[in-house]
């Protein structure tokens, strides 16, 4: 496959500055009520990528219990709607 000298240039210099300006990462926290500052920071704590990201935060009153982390296509599901979600698929399977 031949690629044109011009698109070559063009895609080096894309990957080069994409590679110079660091993007801060946008993670989003789905929790049922907001968090406090000492509660984030013991999820910084516990997960790396919150360390460097912009952190949202949206309330979600479908959720009993925890939160829901987001970043990007990634998702961390800390809900106790999630763990009565899999105990219930546990006990279906074992019947």
């Amino acid at each position: 496959m031949i690629i044109e000298p011009k698109l070559k240039a063009d895609l080096k210099a894309y990957l080069l500055d994409r590679l110079k300006t660091k993007k801060v990462a946008k993670v989003v926290i789905r929790a049922p009520y907001m968090l406090g500052d000492q509660e984030i920071d013991m999820l910084k704590q516990r997960i790396e990528m919150l360390h460097q990201a912009t952190i949202y935060q949206e309330v979600d009153e479908k959720i009993l219990a925890g939160c829901i982390i987001q970043f990007g296509s990634q998702v961390i599901d800390l809900s106790l709607n999630r763990q009565l979600q899999t105990l219930e698929h546990i006990l279906y399977e074992t019947v």
